[in-house]
């Protein structure tokens, strides 16, 4: 299992692994934007722009727009 190193607001958090960047990607705690790394890596990368990962991101459905609908 690769192990991944995110990191948030200048914190670095793990080692988790894919199914765990999965789920808190899914709970919004990670962004394709946030920083990620895994030994082998030459430095940090967007969680979206790591082909392994940017599978996840695009997997997610994206909310459905606003229509002016208040439920």
């Amino acid at each position: 299992m690769e192990t991944w190193w995110y990191s948030i607001k200048e914190y670095t958090r793990g080692p988790v692994g894919v199914d765990e960047l999965s789920r808190l990607f899914i709970k919004g705690t990670l962004t394709p934007s946030t920083p990620v790394w895994r030994e082998g890596m030459d430095s940090w990368a967007r969680f979206g722009e790591v082909a392994e990962l940017g599978v996840i991101a695009k997997s997610i459905p994206q909310p459905p727009p606003n229509n002016g609908c208040t439920g």
